[in-house]
């Protein structure tokens, strides 16, 4: 009798929870014509056993493929399967199971469990094999969107505070919730009523996370009322936070002698010693100190590491403040590195304290100067060469005794960003040149050209010309619109070979022989964007020119590249360390390779644009 049908025998065993596939074979099944009550046990028996999965006809076309007789169909399976078929080297079968989830457009909450389930760690792997692309990328992506949850607004907290206390789970969730809101959900709890089971509950919230909530309540003390004010400074006295102690400062001052009585206890807890700011002439000292520190450092041309990361903190700490302290998180990322350059945050935070020290003491004319200094600084951040530089145009907006206390502010700093926009108000600068030429001669040392060029248009004005306002004209005059380099190198026909590198690169170069002559071709320009200093350097060496090079005010500020065998490196590691801004590159120099070292390096762009350049130099030929 001819066989029934003939069907596949398949042998399935379970592999992370899916049916394998092992053995396939075609055979004969029923040569003879059972009973019906015969096959309906044989199957039964075959699928209770494990021993075949499932038999259907050869010609059926099932949904099934090389892996699986019954193709994944649900989120967890076609995961599962992906990460099977990419362990046994079938990256066509993963793929089509990853497109099959794709296709399926998942929702987030099947998303944030398949995620729960496998763990970010399964979607990166599968992301990482190329030929699993781009479908595991997209995954990958989707994955991360789903679990990235916005965090709950203060409308959102304020729903959030009304679950607290209902079930176990539900205060659970509210709380969790509440806490990820960070710095927005502190209104809503210090809002909450505390005589209700909710509000009792947020308050415990609170005060068990003050230290959470530090900086949002902070930003809620201009607004408080009196008692709400009482309340904050008591959490804030137990932050253990004295970075806050500024922020506290002025409410010891208050006109009310409950704020005041609590900020006085705040800062007891918050600082060592107790006596830190007990009076208004102290207070005003301490704020006016930390200024000037947070200017200095906003000024920095070559910052250390330890600046940037306190100032990335900071960022994050100004995060939920108020205006005009309001700063975004800095995020380690090009494009808003380029939007916030160094400094910018540093600038807010002295913006707020003069803000602060003005409370302390609305009549000090050193706190009227540090608010000019600072706001000028903030306004103007990055510096850059002033559009405006009309000797003629009045200015009476700013008494001349805070102008000059501004101005010495500025100067002492070393902050272009906050001298410049004060010596562009010529009037004023000339008179307090004339008065106080200490000052001008400080903004003729500056290391910043744009404040020397500026200043030498204040002695011309002002008829206080001296060797140091003529020798900047001079410089400017014969300035480059390009970016202008020095190679010192003194090997012999070393220097040009290298030069020529570097006008590739499209830098005005002067190439010299030795370090002296070196010093004095740097110190000659207009502003020297970039030196090159060969390690075995002669008549100076390499350790004096570069101390020169620092010490002389025109080159202070220049980057400077020691160049040599790559075994030289390790020898040039104390001169580097000692000064900042010194890089070392291994030769060969190449104008192939030399634009990507220095781009892996962090090698700061030149300091001046080329349309500063051609304002600079049209504006000191108006000197001559």
């Amino acid at each position: 009798m001819p066989p029934l049908a003939r069907f596949r025998l398949i042998q399935c065993e379970t592999v992370n929870g899916c049916m394998n596939k092992t053995l396939l074979n075609s055979v004969h099944i029923f040569r003879v014509r059972p009973s019906a009550t015969v096959r309906l046990c044989t199957v039964a028996i075959l699928l209770m056993t494990g021993a075949i999965g499932a038999a259907q006809p050869e010609d059926a076309a099932p949904a099934s493929d090389d892996l699986f007789f019954f193709r994944p169909n649900t989120p967890e399976r076609q995961v599962r399967g992906a990460i099977l078929a990419e362990r046994l080297d079938r990256p066509d079968l993963a793929l089509g199971y990853l497109n099959d989830l794709i296709d399926a457009n998942p929702s987030a909450e099947q998303l944030r469990k398949l995620r729960t389930e496998f763990g970010i760690g399964a979607f990166l792997k599968l992301s990482a094999a190329p030929l699993l692309q781009p479908a595991s990328g997209e995954l990958l992506k989707m994955v991360n969107e789903a679990t990235h949850e916005p965090a709950p607004t203060a409308d959102a907290v304020e729903v959030l505070i009304q679950q607290l206390g209902r079930s176990q789970q539900q205060t659970t969730e509210a709380a969790l919730k509440i806490l990820a809101a960070e710095d927005a959900a502190v209104v809503p709890l210090l809002a909450a009523d505390r005589e209700t089971p909710q509000g009792d509950l947020a308050a415990g919230l609170l005060n068990k996370y003050v230290r959470r909530y530090r900086r949002g309540l902070v930003a809620a003390l201009p607004d408080a009322d009196e008692s709400t004010a009482v309340r904050i400074l008591t959490l804030l006295s137990q932050t253990a936070a004295p970075e806050l102690s500024l922020d506290v400062l002025p409410y010891r001052f208050s006109e009310s002698s409950e704020i005041a009585a609590a900020a006085k206890l705040a800062l007891e807890k918050l600082q060592a010693d107790p006596a830190w700011g007990s009076s208004r002439e102290q207070a005003v000292t301490v704020l006016l100190y930390e200024i000037q520190r947070l200017l200095t450092l906003a000024g920095k041309d070559f910052p250390a590491d330890s600046d940037v990361l306190a100032e990335q903190a900071l960022a994050r700490q100004l995060s939920t403040t108020s205006a005009p302290q309001k700063i975004a998180a800095v995020e380690p990322d090009a494009e808003e590195s380029a939007e916030r350059p160094y400094g910018s945050v540093y600038l807010a935070r002295a913006v707020g304290l003069a803000s602060k020290a003005a409370i302390v003491d609305p009549n000090s004319q050193a706190v009227l100067a540090a608010q000019v200094a600072t706001q000028a600084a903030e306004q103007s951040w990055p510096a850059q060469w002033p559009e405006v530089t009309d000797a003629d145009v009045e200015d009476d907006s700013i008494g001349a005794d805070t102008f000059a206390e501004a101005l010495e502010l500025a100067v002492s700093t070393k902050n272009p960003g906050a001298i410049l926009p004060l010596l562009v108000r010529q009037n004023l600068a000339v008179n307090v040149a004339q008065q106080h030429p200490k000052l001008l001669r400080e903004s003729l040392l500056c290391g910043d050209v744009r404040v020397r060029l500026l200043a030498a248009a204040v002695a011309k004005r002002g008829e206080l010309t001296n060797l140091l306002s003529r020798q900047t004209i001079k410089a400017a005059v014969a300035g480059s619109p390009q970016p202008e380099a020095v190679v010192i190198d003194s090997r012999a026909g070393e220097s040009s070979a290298v030069a020529g590198v570097l006008t590739d690169m499209n830098y005005r170069v002067a190439a010299r022989n030795t370090g002296r002559s070196g010093f004095e071709a740097a110190a000659a320009q207009l502003q020297c964007e970039l030196i090159l200093v060969h390690s075995n350097c002669l008549r100076w060496s390499l350790s004096d020119t570069i101390t020169n090079l620092r010490a002389d005010y025109r080159t202070q500020n220049s980057p400077i590249i020691i160049y040599g065998p790559a075994a030289h490196e390790e020898t040039t590691d104390t001169i580097r360390t000692r000064f900042r801004g010194v890089w070392f590159v291994p030769e060969p120099i190449s104008v192939v390779t030399l634009p990507d070292t220095l781009r892996l390096a962090n090698f700061p762009p030149p300091s001046l644009s080329t349309t500063e350049r051609q304002q600079m130099i049209r504006f000191a030929r108006t000197l001559r």
